[in-house]
């Protein structure tokens, strides 16, 4: 799927809109306008370009998961930001990945504050026969302030970062 594919599907879903400034358009946010892309289709050369706005802000809005013992979340948010929170009594709580085919050249980042320690836990588990790593275990996120970054290949899912206190 190329990028224009992809932004016309953002379109359709009425979640951005499309405005017109000199000879770029600029996708804007419908509930919060300050977030935009400004892009220049130029399709003889089968490219996009972005203008990048001085002083314009970054956004990135994560996908919020609150743990709870023996909670599961299936992941199957289009975000690739995921902010990670634990609530309630000690335990671990799985989040199952999407598959690796199905998530080909995609990365997730997973980050959370300093309700997650030892005894409150969230377990990142692979699709079915999906490995992280090379493993079939699930990465365990249990301290404060903890932080993984994973790339599927399109068959498996590769951690390029991991930060822990």
């Amino acid at each position: 799927m190329s990028i224009l594919q992809e932004i016309l599907g953002f379109v359709k879903k009425k979640v951005y809109t499309f405005i017109k400034d000199d000879d770029y358009f600029i996708l804007a946010r419908k509930e919060r306008p300050k977030l935009y892309i400004s892009f220049k289709p130029d399709m003889a050369a089968g490219l996009i370009k972005f203008k990048d706005y001085k002083n314009s802000l970054s956004y990135i809005e994560p996908e919020l998961i609150i743990g709870t013992p023996g909670g599961v979340t299936n992941y199957n948010s289009e975000k690739n930001f995921v902010y990670l929170k634990y609530s309630g009594a000690n335990g671990i709580h799985t989040i199952n990945l999407p598959s690796a085919s199905g998530s080909k050249y995609r990365s997730l980042r997973f980050i959370c504050d300093d309700s997650l320690t030892a005894n409150h836990e969230i377990y990142i588990n692979p699709s079915g026969t999906d490995t992280i790593d090379g493993s079939v275990s699930p990465r365990q996120v249990d301290r404060n302030y903890e932080g993984i970054t994973l790339w599927s290949d399109g068959t498996q899912w590769i951690v390029i970062q991991a930060k822990a206190h």
